[in-house]
């Protein structure tokens, strides 16, 4: 719990004054609301973002400033694992819930509520050999006494399944599309990408140090896309570590930042542990 709580002053501290970005960067409203509201989920929950991957997430700005983000258990974890749902006023956390409040989560995973025990476990074991089968199961048997739907399958928080949706020569057409607005080079929106990892995420020095451009399967780092209507690029970033053996850690995965084209401003990030039903 220690740990937990050095993390929680961490998170608040970049999140506090990261301002409005920093002298080369701009932050859009939801990633100050998502940032916040994951540190909530660690403070309340003990959800890391490791943990996060078994979630499919929604933010919603609801208008008069009041924000939620919501995040649903995926697949069959759904019922053992419920939502939550942190809300905002004017940038500010004003409730964190969970559907399981209440319940033991005693038991590990004989548990019909699986919080922060249970995840961590989960991770521990997923890390070790990438098999989420037994662990998915356990979790379907529980949930098929209550008749219990599936949730949402896992997805990319910003663009859900946009660029598996695409053919080669679609995708190639929309990149083309989008990048005819870009106005500042690629070197420009990788070194956006990157700084706003860095701001926004806990880093260990060897993981900032090793973080390198991703590709997604055939496709470059760098494609552009639409979010909610706006020309976005998307840079892909992995913590690489070359030919070094290490087991997973917190912080280990992909990143996705997304910039509007024309500005460079961020609107939206995403951490994946590469653990969940897709790892």
């Amino acid at each position: 719990m220690k740990r937990a709580w050095i993390l929680i002053v961490m998170l608040m501290f970049m999140i506090s004054t990261a301002g409005s970005g920093t002298a080369d960067v701009e932050f859009a409203p939801r990633v100050y609301a998502e940032s916040k509201a994951s540190a909530a989920l660690l403070e309340k929950y003990g959800i890391t973002g490791g943990m996060q991957t078994y979630f499919s997430w929604e933010y919603l700005d609801e208008g008069n400033g009041k924000e939620s983000v919501l995040a649903y258990g995926i697949g069959p974890l759904n019922y053992v694992l419920g939502n939550y749902t942190v809300t905002l006023q004017n940038g500010e956390v004003q409730s964190v819930t969970w559907t399981h409040d209440g319940e033991s989560t005693e038991g590990m995973f004989e548990s019909e509520a699986w919080g922060s025990r249970q995840m961590e476990a989960m991770l521990e074991e997923i890390s070790a050999t990438f098999d989420t089968m037994d662990i998915f199961s356990v979790a379907a048997d529980i949930a098929q006494k209550y008749d219990w739907v599936d949730g949402p399958v896992q997805s990319s928080r910003i663009l859900g399944n946009d660029v598996t949706a695409l053919d080669p020569d679609a995708f190639h057409a929309r990149n083309m599309e989008v990048f005819s607005q870009a106005k500042l080079s690629m070197e420009e929106y990788e070194s956006i990408g990157k700084e706003t990892i860095q701001t926004l995420y806990l880093l260990t020095e060897s993981q900032a140090r090793n973080l390198v451009e991703e590709s997604y399967e055939d496709y470059a780092n760098l494609y552009g896309a639409y979010l909610d209507g706006t020309p976005v690029i998307i840079v892909w970033f992995g913590i690489g570590y070359g030919e070094e053996e290490h087991g997973w850690m917190e912080g280990d995965g992909t990143y996705t930042v997304a910039m509007d084209a024309a500005t460079g401003r961020v609107l939206a990030t995403e951490y994946e542990s590469g653990l969940s039903a897709n790892g």
